[in-house]
């Protein structure tokens, strides 16, 4: 086990994202992203889901995902919502792991990324009086 404090820069590697402010929520199961836009459309027949990223301060950069699912989550007021989700590793400290990430507005939130306790399970300790534990490993 590692651990890591309740703000940690992450890399997104495979999304060629590095060193972005997380917050570390063990209340919060799953994992999300800040995205400014977002729309399905067939591209070559196939359904590609087009993501504009802006993750707080950088200039916007868009992404498409033509393997991802979509599903229902519960918020935190209790709302069913629907959330697009994508499989993508992520890497804290010296560790990566696979998550399912879903594209959230979290314009109202501090922290343009949230990793829910789904990727902490059996990798990670979070120590909450600690930020910054670790900067992302550079290979």
């Amino acid at each position: 086990m590692e651990i890591i404090g309740r703000l940690e820069l992450v890399d997104l590697p495979e999304l060629h994202l590095e060193r972005i402010e997380a917050k570390i929520d063990t209340g919060a199961y799953r994992s999300a992203i800040h995205y400014k836009d977002l729309k399905v459309k067939t591209i070559k027949g196939k359904e590609t889901l087009i993501v504009t990223l802006d993750l707080m301060g950088d200039t916007p950069i868009e992404k498409r995902f033509t393997d991802f699912k979509v599903t229902k989550v519960k918020s935190s007021f209790g709302d069913r919502l629907k959330r697009y989700f994508i499989r993508t590793k992520i890497k804290i400290g010296h560790k990566s792991k696979m998550v399912d990430l879903s594209f959230s507005d979290r314009s109202d939130m501090r922290y343009p990324i949230l990793i829910g306790r789904k990727v902490l399970a059996k990798t990670f300790l979070v120590d909450v009086s600690a930020k910054h534990l670790h900067t992302p490993h550079q290979d």
